[in-house]
């Protein structure tokens, strides 16, 4: 284990082997396939694999440093490094995966916070506007391709307990979520995704002990501030959240075949309005307030429109 932390010189070449800003030679990539191509590689070490060829001390001291064994890349954050490697009390670290891939969620008293990979190319933006509309996770400094945000312990709407579902709790949680959106859609952006509660019990809503509530997950959001501009990513953003083509995307569709999807959609997108894009987000709120009416009860539904349609004046 080291004695002592990474010099800045190594913090910049780790980083940069991390967010891709140091690319491989084609004869660098060669080596690398030559030594690993048939070797099994822990797990905590593979994203630093490129120090392999551009710095092989660094590579070797990486991989026999306990707390790199422990955080793997995690550690080398602008939020955690310090934590990791400075502190007298460690982090607790646990890890999370789905689309975006692994997920790295950092408890420590200076603060608690997840780390992530990208899913859409303006997704920083959108967080960063979330954060200071007050909507959505404060965000802190990252790593390109990576969004470092505070971590927020609290109820999801799916899973509410019971001294949470009063008619004046429901009531207050729907003014608040018809705050969230109406401050979203000023700022032109459309969410994409505001999942109250699916079939699978999952929710975008979540509830804090002290703190308003938030929507967070920001990865299918859309800014559609250039509209009808959109990029390739955005339409198929658009389009994903669409029952039959979430259907379609679970066949594991080849990259042709996304293709196509998106010169399908891009046309429709186009066609349509700002408000009838944004829009789409209340007949998510709908459907996800049927769903969780179902799990957490009839009587949260009436108190919780009332208090959205007041506040997002529908």
């Amino acid at each position: 284990m080291r004695d002592k932390m990474y010099t800045e010189e190594e913090l910049g070449e780790i980083r940069n082997i991390l967010t891709g800003k140091r690319k491989l030679s084609n004869e660098e990539i060669g080596t690398l396939r030559e030594e690993f191509g048939k070797k099994q590689i822990p797990d905590y070490i593979f994203p630093f694999i490129g120090l392999f060829v551009t710095n092989h001390d660094l590579y070797r001291g990486i991989f026999e440093d306990e707390r790199a064994q422990k955080y793997s890349l995690f550690g080398f954050f602008p939020e955690t490094f310090e934590m990791v490697y400075g502190s007298e009390v460690s982090p607790e670290i646990s890890f999370d995966g789905g689309n975006r891939g692994l997920i790295g969620i950092i408890k420590h008293p200076k603060r608690n916070i997840v780390i992530k990979p990208i899913q859409s190319n303006r997704e920083p933006e959108i967080a960063k506007i979330a954060d200071e509309l007050g909507v959505g996770p404060k965000q802190y400094i990252s790593l390109d391709g990576f969004l470092t945000e505070q971590f927020i312990e609290g109820d999801l709407f799916s899973k509410l307990k019971c001294e949470r579902k009063s008619t004046e709790s429901m009531y207050n949680l729907g003014r608040r979520v018809g705050e969230i959106l109406k401050k979203l859609h000023s700022g032109e952006i459309y969410y994409n995704d505001t999942i109250l509660c699916d079939d699978f019990g999952r929710s975008h809503v979540i509830i804090p002990e002290v703190l308003p509530a938030i929507l967070f997950d920001y990865g299918v959001a859309i800014k559609i501030d250039q509209h009808p501009n959109f990029s390739d990513e955005e339409v198929y953003n658009f389009a994903r959240t669409l029952p039959m083509v979430n259907t379609f995307l679970g066949t594991n569709p080849s990259q042709q075949q996304i293709q196509e999807l998106v010169r399908q959609y891009r046309p429709k997108l186009e066609a349509a309005t700002k408000e009838q894009i944004m829009a789409r987000d209340i007949y998510f709120i709908e459907e996800g307030l049927s769903f969780a009416a179902s799990r957490l009860g009839n009587s949260i539904a009436q108190p919780f429109s009332r208090g959205f349609k007041e506040t997002y004046k529908i």
